[in-house]
């Protein structure tokens, strides 16, 4: 490999003096006739300004440090340079000129013999490997931007120069370590093979040999040089090549294949020594939490942390809650810490520009840095073997592009992660080219998936406590004071208001009554949650509907910011149209509407507003009272209106659904003389609970059946005639594949209606059978909200269900024989639309028999 002159001084661009032309700063417009004869006080003020910039230039390291910096929001910095030129007589001339910042090159730091850490066990292999960044800057050398080309064509703009490698210095360290980190990482240069390899295992995910030590003080003070080319003016922009990694590493241990962590040391040391660096942004786009960085400046004012990794509950390295969304700082850092947590893996370029758009980039603008440092992971990336996510090199380019609008440029580039040799160095070879100012591809996706609006969502909630920019500021539930309270206080949950309009109007159109439930439930959220017809139980066909309460589309209010406008608030009710669907037709019908939160409880509100015992106000500025709460009466104050033990469980609308599901199955369902039942869910919260509550009464059956009890008459799989679940965009969910033939039923049974963009379409591979049949409306359909869904369903719904209602009968008559999906309609991904929408034929089922299922072993769907 060739080498290339390191980097020392600011090389000025070449100006090209021609005869009569004066020369123009492209900026202000002043200019400098070169062919002026000079006075001898213009030609000594001439000799002193260069001697005064030529020593300035050797205390700070470049003439742009001492240039003025340019208003806040400018286009460019600007640096002032002096050239000279000689008249034919012999006159030298100085010729000030002002230079664009962005005229300048970017720099690139690499050095071979941060290679030399590497594992001393030769039958052992480590992701972390040495070759990762060779492979880089040989990528970057085969492009042109680096190595052969630079000496070639020095001055060139689309050259990456080279900035030398240092060892980082002890009290450099210890801005960001303590004493006996720093000394435990020196004394592995003199250790055995035996002491090493003891040494390792004290670690957490990292490994020694006796150069390891060397190296880490390679890449740190390498990345404090980068960091000072870029704002002495030496360059633009650079990227650091350093190994390995820094930002798992905390104050007190190595951990994650990090020994010092790199860009806390680096940015600590550079706002020490360099006063016109007063804030940094730190973007860790790594696919793990940089937990190390967050320590660092956990509670610093000035160096706002964002980190975009995969969490997964908690669950996926480096573990813990340290990363989630709600840790947003201490002390005076409280808001400048931002986590990113995703949910799961297969997170893509579409996910990662959306979080831009909507946190790091809003955020970043508002706090204005004087430096941004992206600690540039590269285990996102499509192929990587750990982080199992979809990031291109188009989506590093796109977010590299965005970051360069800040702090006039200034943007350095820190390798961490990644391993996969072809995905990490064609990842760098992108970020790079944006460096030198290459424009990025056109990203071909654009559409984040569902989790992560969620979760971007969730963020902008957490961080408008402390951003503007992530406005309307979230509303946050306050305990009720019974000292302070008044009847001005007073506020409601709009799910509560949505379903008494919802019952009111039920009632007055088709007759439903309240249908009586669980006598422990004491929230407002449950009164009028369970209505029905009022001859239900006599019906031939009972449909059984659960849904979430319906979506809000609304305005923000002109005149408040924080709020909405409730004349331009809409809530759709397709709920409502199928219930009367339902009625119109005969069918017996009972409607529940299951709650997201729980208004606190009616009694305690009643205490506390001084109402009658038939009151009903559903205040829900208290705390929320679950389900399943066993705190009774006595254990509430009027004080804090929540209860006053421990043993309340948390609310979760799945067990809610199946608890239901369960419930009315059970009291009402069995007892009813319908011969045929219909279960529709609405809400990916609410589908994932009847399959929940599915598999529960299969089992409540078999233990029956095995045992003593008497079972009923009828099992699950004989009444219900088809499960109808309006997914939309949510996550398909299964029934258990415990309860022999419960997956075939169901599979032959369900109808799981999915938007035409769901997660399960990203894929070739066909959703398992345990997760029922799947429809996709039509490409045209721009439905993917779930109400929106059931209006755009509707009438291909309800030809579903009388059709199908229909065709049990006839099976049941002998009219039509059981035979499973004769044409292969409504089970593969691919040829499921909602032209295909056709009842199968139904299975009847007896106790113990099983129905022979094909396929039943096909892969399953992210879902």
């Amino acid at each position: 490999m060739s080498t290339e002159p390191l980097l020392t001084t600011a090389a000025p661009n070449p100006v090209v003096l021609q005869e009569d032309t004066p020369i123009s700063d492209g900026t202000n417009g002043i200019q400098t006739d070169i062919m002026a004869e000079p006075t001898q006080a213009e030609a000594t003020t001439f000799v002193q300004e260069s001697s005064l910039q030529e020593k300035d230039a050797q205390s700070t390291g470049s003439p742009a440090m001492n240039a003025a910096s340019t208003a806040n929001g400018s286009t460019a910095d600007v640096a002032s340079e002096q050239d000279t030129a000689e008249r034919p007589n012999g006159t030298v001339v100085a010729i000030k000129r002002i230079v664009d910042h962005r005229d300048l090159p970017s720099g690139v730091c690499y050095d071979a013999r941060m290679r030399f850490h590497s594992i001393i066990d030769p039958l052992d292999s480590h992701p972390e490997d040495p070759r990762r960044i060779y492979r880089i800057y040989k990528k970057l050398e085969e492009a042109g931007l680096v190595g052969p080309a630079s000496t070639t064509d020095e001055d060139s703009p689309r050259v990456m120069k080279r900035i030398p490698v240092r060892e980082v210095l002890k009290e450099e360290v210890l801005l960001a370590h303590d004493l006996a980190h720093w000394e435990s990482m020196l004394a592995t240069a003199h250790m055995t093979y035996d002491q090493l390899m003891r040494f390792s295992t004290f670690s957490d995910s990292v490994y020694f040999n006796n150069e390891s030590a060397y190296c880490a003080r390679l890449a740190a003070g390498g990345t404090i040089e980068t960091i000072k080319a870029v704002c002495e003016g030496r360059v633009k922009n650079a990227f650091a090549i350093v190994r390995p990694p820094g930002h798992h590493c905390e104050p007190d241990v190595a951990s994650g294949f990090c020994l010092f962590n790199n860009v806390a040391v680096a940015v600590k040391t550079t706002m020490k020594n360099d006063p016109s660096i007063k804030k940094v942004l730190i973007l860790d786009w790594d696919v793990h939490h940089g937990n190390g960085t967050q320590t660092a400046f956990y509670d610093d004012p000035n160096v706002l942390f964002i980190s975009i990794h995969r969490y997964e509950n908690a669950t996926f390295y480096p573990g813990g809650t340290y990363g989630n969304l709600d840790r947003c700082g201490r002390g005076d850092g409280v808001g400048k810490n931002i986590n990113i947590p995703w949910a799961t893996k297969h997170m893509g370029d579409a996910d990662y520009v959306h979080a831009f758009h909507r946190v790091v980039m809003p955020i970043a603008r508002e706090f204005n840095p004087d430096l941004v440092i992206i600690s540039a992971g590269f285990d996102a990336a499509l192929g990587d073997p750990i982080g199992e996510c979809f990031v291109t090199p188009v989506g590093y380019s796109i977010m590299t592009y965005m970051l360069c609008e800040l702090a006039q440029g200034k943007v350095v580039a820190v390798l961490e992660g990644g391993y996969n040799l072809d995905a990490i160095s064609n990842s760098a070879l992108a970020v790079a080219r944006t460096l030198l100012g290459f424009p990025p591809a056109r990203l071909e996706e654009r559409n984040p998936s569902p989790r992560a609006a969620e979760l971007v969502y969730q963020v902008c909630l957490e961080q408008s406590q402390y951003w503007r920019s992530m406005g309307p500021k979230a509303f946050r539930h306050r305990a009720i004071d019974a000292n302070n309270l008044t009847h001005n206080t007073a506020a409601w949950r709009m799910h509560d208001i949505v379903r008494a309009h919802q019952a009111s109007r039920l009632r007055e159109d088709y007759g439903l009554v309240p249908l009586p439930l669980l006598d422990d439930r004491t929230s407002a959220s449950f009164k009028d949650q369970a209505l029905s017809t009022p001859d239900f139980h006599s019906a031939d066909v009972l449909v059984l509907f659960i849904h979430e309460a319906p979506a809000t589309h609304a305005n923000l209010s002109p005149s408040q910011s924080d709020g909405l406008s409730l004349h331009e608030t809409l809530v759709p009710d397709a709920a409502s149209a199928y219930v009367g669907w339902c009625v119109d037709h005969g069918y017996g019908v009972i409607d529940v509407n299951v709650p997201a939160y729980l208004s606190e409880a009616l009694k305690v509100r009643r205490a506390v507003f001084g109402l009658p015992e038939g009151g009903d106000v559903a205040n829900s500025g208290g705390k929320l009272l679950p389900v399943d709460s066993e705190t009774t009466e006595g254990d509430w104050t009027a004080s804090n209106a929540g209860p006053s033990t421990s043993k309340t469980p948390e609310y979760s609308v799945v067990e809610e659904t199946a608890r239901l599901v369960r419930y009315l199955w059970d009291n009402y369902v069995d007892l009813a003389d319908a011969s045929q039942v219909v279960l529709m869910s609405g809400g990916g919260d609410a589908c994932a609970g009847v399959c929940q509550a599915l598999s529960v009464i299969a089992q409540a059956h078999r233990q029956q059946r095995e045992g003593s009890v008497r079972p009923p008459e009828l099992q699950l799989t004989d009444r219900c005639a088809g499960v109808i679940q309006f997914y939309g965009k949510a996550p398909l969910r299964a029934v258990s594949t415990v309860e022999e033939g419960l997956v075939d039923w169901y599979h032959n049974a369900s109808l799981c209606i999915l938007s035409h963009h769901h997660d399960t379409y990203a894929t070739t591979k066909k959703p398992k059978r345990k997760f029922g049949r799947t429809i996709r409306p039509p490409a045209d359909t721009a439905a993917d909200d779930v109400d929106s869904l059931m209006v755009d369903m509707f009438d291909k719904v309800t030809s579903y269900i009388k059709d199908l209602t229909q065709e049990v009968d006839d099976v049941a008559d002998g009219n039509q024989e059981s035979k499973p999906d004769p044409d292969g309609l409504l089970h593969n991904n691919d040829t499921n639309t909602a032209d295909d929408l056709q009842p199968q034929p139904q299975v009847t089922h007896t106790p113990r028999t099983v129905v022979a299922a094909e396929n039943v072993d096909t892969p399953m769907t992210d879902g």
